[in-house]
């Protein structure tokens, strides 16, 4: 057997590697040698980059951010991001053009990137600095997919065997009751090891934060800015949990649309009759709401707009075929696909969102000292296109009144609020889901 040469090694580690993350399941952690590496995260130089000089000193304020002077105060910069804005982040800019958001976006994600790399790849990283002297001479546009000279000149000149190049497809804000900042993009992983190899892989990603308003004040927690860096920081997580796990978001396309179905509930709850001499099951309270949208609140980030047909639109198709509340579900879990097949071509959508109500129960009787109510919910989240369950979950809620309620109206208040728990418990383990994909 011939020895093995130092380039045949390093090209069966690099396969190994690729091999690794596109196998591994998401709970898994692959051998610290398999990221053993170098690489070059390519974005614009802000100083060759047509930015305006304010804008460029609050680009450096987002990057002071996540890269702190003083390293050993992680807390600092975690305090500083979205989730836990306390006041108003002051800005002498809080409106940006399209072109300036793009261009923010692939720095402030390039440089996260390269933090986290470091953190949690242990790849060695070559800098922003080094980068920009390497990549300056070349005069590559924004945006630009490199070629295989490009790759060869940067990876010699820094001494890297990979680039990874962000590439920002679409970033928006929106200032409504909450500031929402959005992100999707899509990264190129190019390998000087191999010539007939030049790109190694490719896919999308997306990023989001939520910024609310200042507390009894009309501004904003962070600037547009600030809320650019909390998609930016999620973004890349995104992306570097793709790398470890060969996982991506189903929702991280541009064209992903999600379709979502009215919320159905019982227009009826027994009760359980409680008394001195045992217990039995009664009528407890009638003339519910069929309809619980109203109770059902997801937050569907990144999909915003147009990318989400709501309840109302859904309805109004299940109206057109005939489709009623109960034929909807087999059982409590499972669609029924085949008269959803029906509908299909008319929801125009890539994926469905389904939750139904599946009990509603009273607990009533002097001997209990007080009046409680309990709600069941089932939620799916499918792919229409082979009905193929992406998540499912189930929640159940009990609720206790303070006192004994002698009228149907405020027991049927007590089932209302059973129905809005238990679909805040959907929500929540809904989010979970979303924010799996970034961790």
């Amino acid at each position: 057997m011939r020895k093995m040469k130092l380039s045949d090694a390093h090209l069966w580690r690099n396969a190994l590697l690729f091999t690794l993350l596109a196998c591994a399941p998401a709970e898994s952690s692959p051998p610290p040698y398999v990221f053993l590496g170098s690489s070059a995260v390519v974005t614009p130089n802000m100083q060759n980059a047509d930015i305006p000089a304010l804008l460029q000193q609050e680009i450096q304020k987002q990057l002071a951010i996540l890269q702190p002077a003083e390293p050993s105060a992680p807390v600092d910069r975690l305090n500083k991001l979205p989730l836990f804005g306390q006041a108003a982040e002051p800005s002498r800019i809080d409106a940006l053009s399209p072109q300036n958001r793009l261009m923010a976006a692939q720095i402030l994600m390039g440089a996260e990137l390269r933090i986290l790399l470091k953190r949690r790849l242990r790849m060695r990283v070559a800098t922003e600095q080094e980068t920009s002297l390497a990549v300056e001479p070349l005069h590559i546009p924004s945006n630009r997919i490199l070629s295989r000279p490009e790759i060869t000149a940067i990876c010699e000149k820094l001494h890297v065997s990979s680039i990874i190049q962000p590439v920002i497809l679409k970033v928006s804000i929106i200032n409504g009751v909450d500031r929402i900042a959005t992100l999707f993009s899509n990264i190129i992983i190019y390998n000087n090891s191999n010539s007939r190899m030049a790109v190694i892989t490719s896919f999308n990603i997306a990023g989001w934060s939520q910024i609310s308003h200042v507390l009894f004040r009309k501004e904003y927690e962070l600037s547009q800015m600030g809320a650019l860096r909390g998609a930016a920081v999620k973004a890349a997580s995104a992306a570097i949990h793709t790398m470890l796990t060969g996982q991506q978001s189903p929702f991280c396309n541009l064209s992903t649309e999600l379709a979502i179905l009215p919320v159905y509930s019982p227009s009826h709850a027994d009760a359980l009759l409680f008394t001195r001499t045992g217990s039995s099951v009664i009528k407890g309270v009638t003339d519910l709401e069929e309809n619980a949208s109203s109770f059902f609140h997801p937050n569907l980030l990144p999909l915003t707009g147009s990318q989400l047909l709501r309840e109302n639109e859904t309805e109004k198709i299940l109206n057109h075929f005939h489709i009623s509340a109960d034929r909807l579900w087999i059982g409590e879990e499972d669609l029924n696909t085949g008269l959803l097949n029906k509908m299909a071509h008319s929801i125009h959508a890539g994926y469905l969102l389904a939750v139904h109500i599946t009990e509603i129960e009273m607990q009533i009787g002097p001997s209990t000292k007080t009046d409680g109510s309990s709600a069941e919910a089932c939620g799916v989240l499918t792919r229409i296109r082979d009905w193929k369950v992406l998540w499912r979950s189930r929640s159940r809620v009990n609720i206790q009144n303070n006192e004994l309620l002698n009228n149907e109206r405020s027991r049927k208040r007590l089932a209302y609020q059973a129905v809005r728990f238990v679909l805040a418990n959907i929500t929540d383990k809904l989010s979970l889901y979303f924010n799996s994909f970034c961790q």
